[in-house]
C-alpha cells in the first residue's frame, strides 16, 4: 500500500512538471514572432483595397526660424498612387506624383516659374519612402513591393522592447547592409501591431523620429490621425520638425481614373529619363538638344556676371588712368 502511494505521488509530481512544460511550451508559441506581425500588416493591407486620405502638416526650422503650412493627399488603389501636396507662400508651391504600373509621372510647380515634369521608371524612385506617407503606408501598404522598401529577409525582431506612454512596443529593425542606416518600426501589440514610431539612425546615433497617434473607426481599426516627425542632425539638437493632422480618410470607396493619370500642362520642361530625352510640352513637343541649357538661373549666368566684369575693367581703367596722372605731375 505504501509503494502504491509513493507511485501515486511520484506520477503526480510528473504529471505537474509536464503540464508546467506544456503550459510554458505553449507561452512560447504565443509570443509575437516577426511573422505574426507581418501577418498583421497583410491583413490589414489586404482589407483596405482602396483609400484616400488627406491632411495638414506644419514644418518648423530651427536653424532659420522658417515656418510655412502644407496640405497633402494620397489616394491609393491596389498598387496605383497619387500623392500630391500644396505649399503656402513658398517658391516650391506644389508636386503631384502619379504611379502606375512601372512608371512615375511627376510635375513640381513654382512661384512665378515654368512647372517642371519628370518621367521615371519607378524603380528609380524613392519618393514613397517619404516620412509625409509612413503612417499610411506602414499601415496599408507595408507588404506590397511595388510600394514598399520592405524586405523581411532584411527585418529582425529585436530582443529589445520600447515603451511609449506606458505602453510595451516591439521593435522590428530593417536594414539594407550592416553598413546602410538602421530603419526602426515600433510596434504596439494592443493595436495589431500598427506603427507607433518610426525611427532611422547609423551607428546607433539617430537623426530621425516620427512618432505616430491613432484614432479608432468601427469598421477599419486603428487609423492614423496625427503624428510628429523632428530631425536630429547631431545629438540633442533640433534641425526641424513637422507636425500632421489628418483630416479626411475613406476606405475601398471608388476613386475617380483622373486621379491616376498626370498630362503636363504647356510649357512644362519635361526630362524623361525612361526615353531618355527632354522636351518643353505644347502642342508640338519642342526637343532639347543634349547641350541645351534649362531655362533658369544656370542660363542667364552670362548676363549676371556682366556688371562684375564691367565694373572690374572700369576699376583697372580707373587705376590705370589715375597712375597714369600721378606719373605725369611728378
Amino acid at each position: 500500500m505504501r509503494r502504491r502511494i509513493e507511485w501515486l505521488l511520484a506520477g503526480t509530481a510528473a504529471m505537474g512538471v509536464l503540464l508546467a512544460a506544456t503550459r510554458n511550451a505553449a507561452s512560447q508559441d504565443a509570443a509575437p514572432t516577426l511573422d505574426t506581425i507581418l501577418r498583421a500588416w497583410q491583413e490589414r493591407q489586404d482589407r483596405a483595397h482602396s483609400f484616400t486620405f488627406e491632411w495638414e502638416q506644419r514644418e518648423q526650422w530651427a536653424t532659420t526660424g522658417q515656418d510655412f503650412l502644407q496640405r497633402g493627399r494620397l489616394d491609393i488603389d491596389g498598387d496605383r498612387v497619387n500623392y500630391q501636396f500644396e505649399r503656402e507662400k513658398q517658391q516650391l508651391a506644389s508636386v503631384r506624383q502619379v504611379y502606375i504600373g512601372d512608371e512615375l509621372r511627376k510635375l513640381t510647380g513654382f512661384q512665378g516659374g515654368s512647372p517642371h515634369g519628370v518621367v521615371r521608371s519607378r524603380v528609380q524612385d524613392d519618393s514613397l519612402r517619404d516620412v509625409d506617407l509612413i503612417p499610411m503606408l506602414m499601415t496599408y501598404r507595408a507588404m506590397l513591393p511595388a510600394i514598399s522598401s520592405l524586405s523581411r529577409e532584411h527585418c529582425t525582431l529585436l530582443e529589445q522592447r520600447g515603451n511609449i506612454g506606458g505602453r510595451e512596443c516591439l521593435i522590428v529593425e530593417c536594414r539594407a547592409s550592416d553598413d546602410s542606416p538602421a530603419r526602426l518600426y515600433w510596434v504596439d501589440p494592443a493595436l495589431n501591431y500598427v506603427v507607433v514610431r518610426f525611427a532611422e539612425g547609423i551607428h546607433g546615433e539617430e537623426y530621425l523620429r516620427e512618432d505616430i497617434q491613432y484614432r479608432r473607426d468601427p469598421r477599419y481599426g486603428p487609423v492614423p490621425g496625427e503624428w510628429r516627425v523632428v530631425y536630429l542632425p547631431e545629438k540633442g539638437s533640433l534641425a526641424m520638425s513637422k507636425t500632421y493632422r489628418m483630416t479626411r480618410y475613406e476606405f475601398n470607396e471608388p476613386i475617380a481614373p483622373e486621379r491616376f493619370e498626370l498630362a503636363f500642362p504647356r510649357g512644362t520642361r519635361v526630362s524623361d529619363q525612361v526615353a531618355n530625352r527632354r522636351y518643353v510640352e505644347g502642342s508640338t513637343r519642342h526637343f532639347l538638344q543634349p547641350n541645351e541649357p534649362q531655362r533658369g538661373l544656370a542660363s542667364y549666368w552670362p548676363w549676371l556676371l556682366l556688371p562684375a566684369v564691367v565694373g572690374i575693367a572700369g576699376a583697372v581703367f580707373w587705376y590705370v588712368a589715375r597712375h597714369k596722372t600721378s606719373a605725369g605731375s611728378r
